[in-house]
């Protein structure tokens, strides 16, 4: 099932997808107030049409790129695999050799354990100094819930913030990922995935409440989409479990949508309206806000942003804008564009990359598409347990869905973590590092002790490599 994470696939259903969406739900005179009308125009269309085109043009690159590398990569390990199979046949212990594989599956797993909770005493520590004013001050939340508007909560957080430091809490998807592939591999023994899924309910507890407190549903959703991904990468074949699984992740994704609209703006609507939260006239504004307010408007915004001319701020759509704006230097607002009308401001990533820096966003199209296409190659050619690639490819895949409302690679919740894992592979213990090797005599048939050493493979912590990864 890997071939459901091809992000060439995902991608191209993705944006046409949402321009089906547009054309057939997006109404020419909206319904709801601060929604635009439709906005047709054919060199929207045309500048929309390259940008993607550049976009998947740069995934499928960077998947014949990497997997040119892999290539190279893979004889040099499936040599180094012969010779340890040869070693451990002549050793008396038939059993030898299937121990050592497992000691070295164990120790990567091991060490992604440690990134993980590393990674979450980080994000906790950023959560709360993302909340720590509400913490001080419970009567916020009291007045928000008696008020019927949640959207001062999280407008209150996100006001308070400590620029770089509250941007900590995003770090919660590297422990998500990580423990969601041990929890889904063959691999793991049973103290391993009991251990994995309880980290996994107690960090989906915290993250669905404050998706729920501070309107952040795409953390929550961010995190559904990597437990999916590491589901689909431990492929398991179609069966009931598979469907069952598949199932249960698409209820929790639509409820957690249409939940949390419904307590941000049908809260709202039912308060002014002085009727009930779940009535069918508020569920019917809901329905209307997320169509027109944001599946389809967010193509829309993109194509009036794609009629107008760029700024060029380069980063007004990134997580530098703000640290950025603390020198002086501000971006440009949408609604400098004349033809901006709409109150809501996601927008599909083409729209964000063509206002941040005109035609010279087609170098975004392709870093994106080229990070992309090596990162899935890099990920699903291994046949090995899982690690670091496995990992990184886990916190880009929610990109290849979430760009149709959000500069999602150029935001805290992809950069931050992935520079993490970056770290945490650079700064990896290595084996035998500054020790001289002594040569000790050992007689014919004698198992030696240091052949996995000098095989390259450690039998103390095994470094993670990006592609190849195998037994």
């Amino acid at each position: 099932m890997r071939r459901l994470l091809d992000p060439l696939l995902i991608g191209a259903l993705a944006l046409t997808g949402q321009a089906g969406l547009w054309y057939f739900g997006m109404p020419e005179t909206p319904s709801i107030p601060g929604a635009a009308p439709r906005f047709v125009d054919a060199g929207s269309f045309m500048t929309f049409s390259i940008f993607a085109a550049v976009f998947l043009w740069a995934i499928f690159c960077g998947k014949v790129l990497a997997r040119g590398v892999m290539d190279g990569q893979e004889r040099t390990h499936a040599r180094r695999r012969r010779r340890l199979r040869h070693a451990m046949s002549m050793a008396p212990d038939p059993d030898r050799q299937q121990r050592v594989l497992t000691a070295l599956t164990q120790e990567r797993f091991a060490y992604l354990q440690r990134v993980a909770k590393a990674a979450a005493f980080f994000a906790l520590l950023g959560e709360l100094l993302y909340v720590r004013q509400l913490l001080s001050n419970p009567s916020i939340i009291i007045n928000a819930f008696t008020s019927g508007s949640f959207t001062n909560i999280g407008e209150h957080a996100a006001g308070d913030r400590l620029v770089g430091l509250s941007s900590l809490n995003n770090l919660f998807v590297v422990p998500v990922a990580s423990f969601a592939l041990m929890y889904f591999s063959q691999e793991a023994t049973p103290e391993q995935r009991a251990r994995a899924r309880r980290w996994l309910t107690g960090i989906g507890a915290t993250v669905l409440l404050h998706a729920f407190l501070f309107v952040g549903r795409q953390a929550f959703v961010s995190m559904l989409l990597i437990i999916a991904g590491a589901f689909l990468y431990s492929g398991v074949k179609k069966s009931r479990t598979f469907w069952k699984m598949a199932a249960l992740l698409a209820v929790l994704l639509a409820f957690l949508v249409w939940m949390g609209e419904t307590l941000r703006a049908g809260s709202y609507y039912a308060h002014d309206r002085n009727t009930g939260l779940f009535s069918a006239e508020t569920q019917d504004y809901v329905l209307h806000r997320l169509v027109e307010g944001y599946f389809a408007a967010d193509f829309n915004n993109a194509l009036v942003l794609l009629s107008c001319e760029s700024p060029r701020d380069w980063i007004g759509s990134t997580m530098w804008a703000s640290p950025a704006a603390q020198f002086g230097y501000t971006s440009t607002d949408y609604a400098t564009c004349s033809r901006w009308v709409s109150q809501f401001g996601t927008l599909n990533v083409v729209g964000s990359w063509w206002w941040d820096a005109e035609w010279w966003g087609l170098l975004f199209a392709l870093a994106c598409g080229l990070w992309l296409g090596a990162s899935s190659a890099a990920a699903l050619r291994s046949s090995g347990p899982p690690g670091f690639a496995a990992v990184v490819y886990l916190l880009t895949f929610p990109g290849v869905i979430s760009l149709t409302r959000i500069n999602y690679f150029g935001e805290t919740i992809f950069v931050a973590p992935v520079l993490f894992m970056w770290a945490a592979w650079v700064l990896r213990p290595q084996p035998n590092a500054g020790r001289r090797r002594r040569r000790t005599p050992r007689r014919r048939h004698q198992h030696p002790a240091g052949l996995p050493a000098r095989l390259g493979i450690a039998t103390r912590v095994v470094p993670f490599r990006g592609a190849g990864e195998g037994r």
